[in-house]
């Protein structure tokens, strides 16, 4: 039986002898393959699933078909996959930062101050994301602004209910005129943000962004809020 002799020498010159048998390799051989290719394979998938998790963070939510349909987008409006992006490019709309705002819309007040919303639903993660730092946000600025956080939640017997969970009011539906803005401006999608009736954002804008840390992430969040209020008062 052939074998491969091997000789190592030690820093302090002892010497050691060991020895491979061909059958020794030839055992060894299809084992070293079998791990190589498990790790190529958890690699792959490893990919794979960074990618997809990024997608996903990436997309907002569609409604679901259990909300009442005056919430809805339109019947003649097609709703698009939800893993797709809004593109906004070819419509009429203007953009401001990562907002988008309709140019002939009119700003929206109520009781004298803008009128800014957050339409979102209870089991959607991006709203989720997003839902205490807009409530605790808007409950500091309520002096300024009438802000309102509509939340849609479905119930086990496929009911819903509607919750303003910066006031705690509970609502049959969307207030006429923010059911038009919302069918207008959504597509369908959660969260959509709505300041002055005129600037709209479907989505979070640094939800995504691995560069900066969640909470850096929530403040700029917070910091272009303010950007598209401060342009909304200059207009007014």
């Amino acid at each position: 039986m052939a074998k491969i002799k091997k000789t190592i020498t030690t820093p302090k010159d002892r010497v050691f002898e060991f020895s491979i048998s061909d059958d020794s390799i030839q055992l060894l051989l299809p084992l070293a393959i079998l791990i190589a290719s498990i790790l190529i394979v958890a690699a792959i998938i490893y990919s794979t699933e960074k990618v997809k998790a990024s997608i996903e963070n990436m997309s907002p939510c569609m409604m679901s078909e259990q909300t009442p349909k005056s919430s809805l987008v339109s019947d003649d409006v097609e709703k698009d996959d939800p893993n797709d992006s809004i593109d906004i490019e070819d419509s009429e709309y203007e953009t401001f930062n990562t907002f988008n705002y309709d140019p002939d819309a009119t700003i929206l007040t109520e009781d004298g101050k803008i009128s800014v919303a957050l339409i979102s639903t209870s089991s959607c993660p991006h709203c989720l994301w997003i839902k205490e730092t807009f409530d605790n946000w808007a409950k500091e600025n309520s002096d300024k602004y009438t802000i309102h956080h509509w939340e849609w939640s479905y119930n086990d017997d496929g009911s819903s209910t509607l919750l303003d969970t910066i006031t705690g009011t509970v609502l049959d539906d969307l207030p006429t005129n923010y059911t038009t803005l919302y069918s207008t401006y959504s597509g369908g999608y959660v969260p959509t943000f709505i300041f002055g009736g005129k600037y709209f954002r479907v989505g979070n804008a640094f939800e995504s962004n691995s560069d900066v840390s969640k909470e850096e992430a929530l403040q700029k969040e917070i910091e272009e809020y303010i950007s598209v209020l401060e342009k909304i008062e200059s207009e007014m």
